[in-house]
């Protein structure tokens, strides 16, 4: 009596610490979702000075000449946005990009730019060509591919860093001379990533407070990371697969050392737990490779208790006792 006592005082004390864990785990949780934030573009300032009419100080002081009738620089602005981020075929970042000439190259319009000479985009994208801009015409967006290199593996998911450059020049069309380039960027975000833009190095930029480059060149370099909310999903579900790791294991004990009857019940639970993993380790944001680091140390070793614990499991519930004394009688009469 006093054994059967003690055991479901060890029992109720081990459902009372489960319980403060789950709870302490929910409270936890529900305080990092308060101040989690999801995907940002961070742009360095001097991506953010853009080509002014009313303010082309800068442009004397770079050697550039001026459209006597508007007063706007003879030059183009660069501008470049964030669209996503690819891991089909190797990470790849994709960008719109976008001319915005000025002076005797063209101007702003509504929601776009006109072109007033043909400009030639040549750069180092994937699969790039020359971007031709016709002259008299609406200037429209580019849409650049740049493969990117890993600072941390994709093995390293979800804390897998990336870094990508973008470098290219603008010329005339007909005449074949540079156009001063004006490079700016736009804070649009790549969902799930946080994305940092920065000036790359490039010869001849003069800086002021508008920095252009008088001889055409224009350079981006850019880091990309998961953002916090993606990583704060993962650590969400890795502890909710760990925590029924551990509920499967102590199931289990319960059931090996008799102190638990085996059923179909915990059979059932075991299985759709099993299977539930699957379909949450197949949903991870982003659609990351299977090998990855969560997988070898998370997942695979969980998917293997969790059988090896349900073959263990079946197996007494076949040779359960009470199936034996309740058909004895008639096997026996047969």
């Amino acid at each position: 009596m006093n054994r059967r006592f003690r055991f479901a005082l060890s029992v109720d004390r081990l459902a009372a610490v489960g319980l403060g864990v789950a709870v302490g785990i929910l409270l936890a949780y529900l305080a990092l979702a308060l101040v989690i934030r999801g995907s940002e573009t961070s742009v360095g300032e001097d991506l953010s000075a853009v080509i002014d009419c009313g303010d082309a100080d800068w442009a004397a002081s770079a050697g550039i000449s001026v459209e006597a009738d508007t007063g706007c620089p003879n030059a183009t602005e660069v501008t470049i946005a964030v669209r996503e981020v690819d891991h089909r075929y190797g990470p790849t970042l994709t960008l719109n990009s976008t001319l915005y000439p000025s002076g005797t190259f063209g101007g702003n319009v509504a929601d776009g730019a006109w072109a007033l000479q043909s400009l030639i985009v040549s750069d180092d994208a994937v699969g790039s060509n020359e971007w031709l801009v016709r002259s008299n015409s609406l200037v429209g967006t580019h849409e650049v591919e740049i493969a990117m290199g890993a600072a941390q593996r994709i093995s390293a998911y979800p804390f897998d860093e990336y870094v990508a450059s973008w470098i290219g020049v603008v010329d005339d069309a007909v005449s074949g001379e540079r156009v001063p380039v004006v490079q700016t960027a736009s804070q649009s975000n790549a969902p799930g990533y946080d994305v940092t833009i920065k000036r790359g190095q490039i010869e001849g930029s003069v800086d002021g407070a508008v920095v252009v480059n008088p001889f055409g060149r224009f350079s981006y370099d850019m880091q990309v990371v998961r953002d916090p909310a993606v990583k704060f999903q993962i650590l969400l579900l890795v502890t909710a697969t760990v925590i029924g790791a551990v509920a499967a294991v102590l199931l289990s004990i319960l059931v090996v050392n008799r102190r638990r009857p085996p059923s179909i019940a915990a059979l059932s639970w075991l299985a759709t737990f099993l299977f539930a993993l699957l379909e949450v380790r197949r949903n991870y944001p982003g659609n990351p490779p299977v090998g990855v680091t969560l997988d070898t140390a998370i997942t695979v070793p969980v998917v293997t208790l969790l059988m090896g614990l349900i073959v263990v499991n079946a197996a007494i519930w076949l040779r359960r006792d009470d199936w034996d004394l309740r058909n004895r009688r008639e096997i026996g009469s047969t």
